[in-house]
């Protein structure tokens, strides 16, 4: 991996980025980055080349549904974590909440009526 000081390639186009595209999927195993679903045969229709909206930076091809996720959840890290200089350690911060609280913690269970009414329909 080239650190970022080091010379980068910008992409140009849309026929360079379906390249450089196409190149990390390989490297990939044809599978997302993040899932692991597989993307063989959706190289044009749900491979998206991933990037950092700030700097640029390629980062990986990403399925379509995780490509939108990481975009949701980039939403709400930086809107809750102070600013984009907090949204990693928010979404650590938040993994680790969840991940202490897969069994109960406390004995106290929220009301059924209200538990309803807040889950999806």
């Amino acid at each position: 991996m080239k650190p970022l000081g080091s010379l980068m390639i910008r992409l140009r186009n849309a026929a360079e980025v379906a390249v450089v595209r196409l190149r990390l999927l390989k490297q990939q195993g044809f599978k997302c980055a993040v899932c692991g679903c597989s993307l063989k045969g959706r190289v044009r229709g749900g491979a998206t080349l991933d990037h950092d909206h700030d700097t640029g930076v390629c980062r990986g091809v990403l399925c379509k549904v995780c490509n939108t996720g990481e975009g949701k959840l980039r939403t709400v890290a930086v809107r809750y974590g102070g600013g984009k200089d907090g949204e990693l350690e928010w979404l650590r911060n938040m993994t680790a909440y969840k991940s202490i609280h897969k069994q109960p913690m406390t004995e106290y269970l929220y009301p059924e009526k209200r538990r309803k009414v807040c889950k999806k329909k």
